[in-house]
């Protein structure tokens, strides 16, 4: 186990100005592994890493400050600490203290104070270097050409191991010591008042007792010990404790797994080990909170406990152990508005915003143009889900202009773009911001905002989000954050994520005594959403339940160590409800910017999204949340404290506060309330307001799908809510038995509101609106007639909520309507004639009609239409009287005359000309404004918004060849608004 030193120069890489960039495509897209200015910040050049460590360097772990320093600062293991020194590898123990702030305050710390320090006698180590990273272990080497020792620390365990290349080692106690046990292989120790035992092998020996200091020769052929930190001082514990001891750690590995149809994540935690002497019996694993409580299912646990600043920790013997969470579901969007008045006032408020949307995403990097992407996501969905399809294309044809910018470093710019640093395996995007590129903080911060604007772009356009396109960038994104394939060395595995504490880590470099530290869980959440909506977007099931495994496991770990909503974690004489940072010894309650209490309390709440429901896990604890920040913000100010407005963050501790009472907290909102960075008032009131129409979220219900819902009104009726991502419908079951079918690609929702899909192609060709009055039952069906689904909305008709139904395109054009609120199932046909020729048909002229046939409960509905090229109505007389029946083959049928509800609009001039070999110009005459959608060679569609010239739309596609085949159609925007959709047309180049 020789440890070959190697010339640091070797780890430095010198940034000696600008380079010639060296662009790696990826899609549509491309990434730079060289600087583009030569100035940008970079993380640190020397690492010290033995050349064990293959591949991608891992950072933001609790262990990282190992490879960034000469000698590590404080490692926190829980019920232990470590720290390499050029004096030796120290062992503290972690003794509560409580640090009082100036403003009355107290912090609660358990700090590294060094007990037990192992040092080889004539050991000159040069420095400490990480050897091999397990999931939650780690290998370091200290060492010279001549002496090597190598400790093996694990995360939760009592256990260090320790092999010394030759020599003696000292022990050496470092506080008031007493020995409590010896025999020929084992010294029992207290030490600041905490017992260790010290396991040595077969024929070795120790001298110097009753000193502080211990000399122990280790035989040839078994230089190993391991010194274990006990919960109690006992021989009984020592001999329990003996049966592991011999028993190396040499890896330590998670998995998970997610089970759609229990809803359920079960994780396994696995320790690989190497018998030194004696029975192989595994290991002891030391068991955190959330999972030993919060309904882990973990099994056989004993009785031995830990004080530690994560609460108790218990412990649990083998080689593995699983924990099994239920997965509580996540949305695109908030559940839509049904009321006209609620409607219009959403309406309003995305209309201020779209009309600002060309200045919304200025902000130059990473952290604060993520917020805001999001933020414009959220009001293109909003914008769907109201049925203004062009106002949703206006925002999403200014995220994707943005993202497409930001994802192509080729474009000689060199304002922004993405850089690969192949000395750690990390993606920086410049401008960084919050030192995201000379430390690799915040990666899953600032990406997680990314994620979730290009999921919800995934959402309404697939093809943009295909590998082929824009996608692979977004997926290169997630694997800098979150990669969760262990063979993929570009990237480390879960770089932000530390699977054994169940929870995320910010610091990318980790230079501090306290360890590292997150502060906001809650933008750490977002991102593991962002992640879950990306994978059900793009089909990606890989990214989507390493989603649902971070996010269900740090929700149990928000609810410990933030939040403490079981009282298992923060002590008696912590005065505060909640942590607003959470570091490796300490809970504390600020921020590294302010201790405004509004901020301070705030900061584990935004951003308020559809993946934030976890927070009302205990609803009570919202209100005395909210509560307690405005009172320590009044009491602050009281004292004199200088703190900003008491509006700051209002509308995102509102939103918050609507988990307990959105009636209550949206009577408690108006316009006149500041707008947080990230936040816009459209959002917030759509949040507020379907939270005071559909009640707190139920997180005891859970369903067969990862985008699902569940709320319950203060009466205690509950609502459900269900988005299905895929192409075909879908049938939603839900743990209390209720069942929701889904069309593809649409929101439902369980009073039988199905919204319209996000698909972002406006009604084509041969769309329709049907009106129909029967029985004094109303609907409107919104749709397309192509074939890859339609747009379905619910009305009202006398103030009675209607039946909503659902249109997908069949084989032959012939349609099925399936009604989503009770069951019954209209089926619109394509009769055909006796030569075979379907009766449902059309032309762009109106000139032929079509004719479709429904059939409900028994009674067939046949509606003959001329087609309008819009939409068509279905006139009953407004009171549900048929205006004919006839008599079809025996059974009486009633028949609706069908009439155009307005003037069709005529088609203004388009097509495609070939200019040039391999180049094809769409064009489009006198109009506002036109899309082009087209496929090559039947791959994915592409699209592109045309820009004007000479009083024509004009894009030209270059770089074909002779042969290929182009499918196309246009979007052309409308004088006075809306759009159409003109037929596939086809053309060979030549």
């Amino acid at each position: 186990m020789k440890h070959p030193l190697f010339c640091l120069s070797l780890c430095v890489l010198a940034v000696a100005g600008a380079a010639q960039a060296a662009d790696i495509p990826l899609g549509m897209g491309s990434y730079s592994d060289t600087l583009k200015v030569g100035t940008e910040k970079l993380p640190p050049r020397q690492l010290f890493v033995t050349p064990s460590m293959k591949g991608a360097i891992p950072s933001n772990g609790w262990e990282s400050s190992l490879i960034t320093s000469q000698w590590s600062h404080p490692l926190f293991t829980h019920p232990v600490s470590y720290q390499a020194k050029s004096s030796g590898f120290e062992i503290g123990v972690n003794n509560k203290l409580v640090v009082g702030q100036p403003d009355g305050e107290k912090d609660i710390l358990y700090p590294h104070t060094p007990a037990l320090n192992v040092f080889p006698l004539g050991f000159t180590p040069q420095d400490a270097r990480a050897d091999k990273v397990g999931h939650w272990s780690v290998d370091l080497v200290m060492g010279n050409d001549q002496q090597q020792m190598k400790a093996t620390i694990v995360k939760g365990s009592p256990f260090s191991y320790y092999q010394v290349s030759s020599g003696d080692v000292k022990l050496s106690a470092m506080g008031p010591h007493e020995f409590f046990y010896r025999d020929a292989k084992t010294v029992g120790v207290k030490i600041h008042g905490k017992p260790f035992a010290i396991f040595l092998p077969n024929g070795a020996s120790v001298t110097g007792f009753p000193d502080p200091q211990l000399t122990v020769r280790l035989p040839e052929g078994a230089r190993y010990f391991s010194i274990a930190a006990l919960p109690e001082a006992s021989t009984t514990t020592i001999n329990e404790f003996r049966n592991f001891a011999y028993n190396f750690v040499t890896d330590t590995k998670v998995d998970w797994r997610y089970d759609e149809a229990s809803s359920q994540v079960i994780t396994t935690f696995s320790a690989t080990t190497q018998l030194k002497e004696g029975a192989d019996r595994g290991t002891l694993f030391g068991l955190y909170p959330h999972q030993w409580g919060n309904g882990a299912g973990v099994p056989n646990i004993l009785a031995y406990q830990y004080d530690t600043i994560r609460g108790r920790l218990k412990l649990v013997a083998g080689k593995q152990f699983q924990t099994r969470y239920a997965f509580t579901g996540v949305l695109p969007i908030m559940p839509p508005l049904t009321d006209a008045n609620q409607r219009k006032r959403l309406a309003d408020y995305v209309a201020v915003e779209h009309a600002r949307r060309d200045e919304m995403l200025g902000d130059p990097g990473t952290y604060w143009l993520g917020k805001n992407l999001a933020k414009m996501s959220t009001l293109m969905l909003a914008a769907d889900q109201q049925g203004d399809p062009v106002k949703a294309n206006d925002f999403m044809g200014v995220l994707k202009n943005k993202l497409q910018d930001w994802f192509k470093s080729n474009d000689n710019s060199n304002r922004n773009y993405f850089h690969y640093d192949r000395r750690w395996g990390a993606l920086i995007g410049y401008p960084e911001e919050y030192g995201s590129g000379p430390e690799l903080n915040d990666h899953h911060f600032h990406y997680g905002y990314w994620v979730n604007a290009a999921a919800h772009i995934a959402l309404r356009d697939p093809a943009w989000a295909s590998p082929n396109q824009w996608g692979g960038m977004v997926n290169l994104l997630i694997r800098d954050f979150a990669n969760s394939n262990q063979a993929d060395a570009q990237f480390p595995f879960l770089r932000n994520f530390d699977p054994y504490e169940g929870h995320a880590w910010a610091s990318g470099t980790v230079p501090f005594g306290d360890g590292n530290n997150q502060e906001s869980s809650s933008e750490a959440m977002n991102a593991w959403a962002g992640m879950i909506l990306w994978g059900e977007a793009t089909g990606n099931k890989a990214v989507r339940d390493a989603g649902i495994y971070m996010y269900t496991t740090e929700m149990q770990a928000i609810n410990n160590y933030w939040f403490d909503l079981d009282k298992r974690v923060f002590a008696p004489d912590y005065p505060n409800l909640e942590s607003s940072m959470i570091w490796g010894d300490k809970y504390v309650h600020t921020t590294f910017w302010t201790d405004d209490p509004l901020e301070v309390h705030g900061i584990n709440m935004l951003p308020l999204t559809n993946g934030s429901f976890y927070l009302a896990t205990k609803p009570d604890f919202v209100k005395r949340n909210f509560d307690a920040a405005y009172r320590e913000y009044d009491a602050a100010k009281a004292r004199g404290a200088q703190l900003p407005s008491r509006d700051t963050w209002r509308d995102i501790l509102l939103n918050y506060y609507a988990l307990y009472d959105g009636a209550a907290a949206l009577s408690l909102w108006n316009d006149s309330v500041p707008v947080e960075g990230g936040e816009t008032r459209a959002h917030t009131y759509h949040w507020l307001q379907s939270l005071a129409n559909y009640g707190q979220p139920d997180l005891s219900v859970t369903a067969n799908t990862p985008l699902y819902a569940v709320f319950k009104s203060r009466s205690g009726k509950r609502a459900y809510a269900a988005f299905n991502a895929s192409d075909a419908t879908k049938t939603v079951t839900f743990s209390d038995g209720k069942i929701l079918s889904v069309p593809p690609r649409q929101f439902a929702t369980s009073d039988g509101n199905v919204q319209p899909p996000s698909s972002g192609d406006p009604v084509a060709e041969g769309g329709y609106v049907l009106k129909i009055a029967a029985t004094d039952k109303c609907i409107d069906v919104i749709g397309a007639s192509k074939v890859n689904g339609t747009k379905v909305q619910q009305w009202t008709c006398n103030g009675t909520a209607a039946q909503t139904f659902h249109i997908t395109a069949a084989a032959d054009r012939i349609y099925r309507l399936t009604n989503a609120n009770s069951g019954k199932v209209w089926d619109v046909e394509g009769r055909k004639t006796t030569s075979g020729a379907p009766l449902l048909q059309w032309d762009s002229n109106g000139g032929l009609h079509q004719q479709f046939i429904f059939k409900a409960t028994g009674i067939h509905y046949v509606i003959r239409a001329r087609h309008s090229n819009l939409c068509l109505e279905v006139n009953g007389n407004g009171d549900g009287v048929p205006l004919t029946q006839a008599n079809c083959t025996g059974a009486v049928k009633q028949q609706f005359k069908l009439v155009s509800s307005t003037t069709p609009t005529p088609v203004p001039p388009y097509g495609v000309t070939q200019t040039g070999q391999g180049v094809l110009q769409f064009h489009v005459k006198d109009v506002p404004w036109a899309d082009v959608h087209f496929v090559i060679n039947n791959q994915g569609q592409m699209n592109y918004r045309m820009q004007a010239g000479s009083g024509m739309q004009v894009w030209s596609s270059a770089g074909l060849k002779a042969g290929d085949s182009v499918k196309y159609f246009f979007t052309i925007g409308k004088q006075g608004g809306g759009a159409i959709d003109t037929d596939w047309q086809s053309v060979i180049v030549n």
